[in-house]
């Protein structure tokens, strides 16, 4: 499917951890929305060995609802007002 030095992870939201594990991918990147639908799909996909992040995060209580559920990254226009390093 990709070359194993390139990181491809799936973004359409339409398909479980365990299906983009089956075709390759090696994380996926969803929508908020998509989370909230299926609150499993973090744990499974950390599960799988698949990376997880969510676009696009500009609100502080969507932020630590991820978070929560265990996130690795997000994508947001405001990067500072989520920075580790504050």
């Amino acid at each position: 499917m990709h070359s194993s030095k390139n990181i491809v992870k799936y973004l359409n939201g339409d398909l479980s951890p365990k299906f983009c594990k089956d075709l390759g991918f090696d994380g996926i990147n969803y929508a908020y929305k998509i989370y909230k639908e299926n609150p499993t799909w973090i744990s499974e996909s950390k599960k799988l060995g698949l990376t997880t992040g969510c676009w696009t995060i500009n609100k502080e209580n969507k932020f630590k609802d991820l978070v929560e559920m265990g996130i690795e990254f997000i994508t947001t226009d405001y990067p500072d007002k989520f920075s580790k390093r504050k």
